[in-house]
């Protein structure tokens, strides 16, 4: 039998925002120790463009567990949506170093995300430093040449 987490996870993914939000809502009030509900309802408000909302789930997430990958990246990407470029990167910076400790393993995605925010920055010199570390670690990815087009 799927957990109800997992269920919500797939209905998001399946579009239906309005649904899982409303039993998000209702789940939450029983069930306010699970992190990853918390991540579910910082994406929810993230695609609605609540970045605030989003913020303060995402950091509810955290505070349920520390060592939360995907939930400091993607208080990284909240936080730059908020134009809290430095916030963005020390957050970009700490899953990092989780994924370091639990997996000893560079997560060039994360990278990604710090390139985009230095551009974001306006700071084309973090960028080219980053874009040359992940192009080391894989020289075919699309993302990595959408943002060589962008910093030109």
């Amino acid at each position: 039998m799927m957990n109800i987490t997992n269920e919500l996870f797939q209905e998001f993914f399946r579009d239906n925002i309005e649904a899982v939000k409303k039993r998000l809502s209702m789940i939450l009030k029983r069930k306010k120790d699970d992190p990853w509900l918390w991540f579910l309802k910082a994406l929810i408000e993230m695609r609605q463009g609540l970045y605030n909302e989003a913020l303060s789930a995402i950091e509810k997430s955290i505070s349920l567990r520390k060592e939360f990958y995907e939930a400091w990246v993607m208080k990284g990407i909240i936080l730059r949506g908020l134009k809290l470029y430095e916030e963005a990167i020390v957050s970009f910076n700490e899953a990092v170093k989780i994924r370091m400790n639990e997996d000893n393993y560079l997560d060039y995605e994360v990278e990604i995300e710090k390139a985009k925010t230095y551009i974001a920055m306006g700071d084309k010199s973090k960028t080219k430093q980053i874009i040359n570390k992940i192009l080391e670690i894989n020289p075919e990815d699309d993302d990595i040449k959408s943002l060589l087009k962008e910093i030109g």
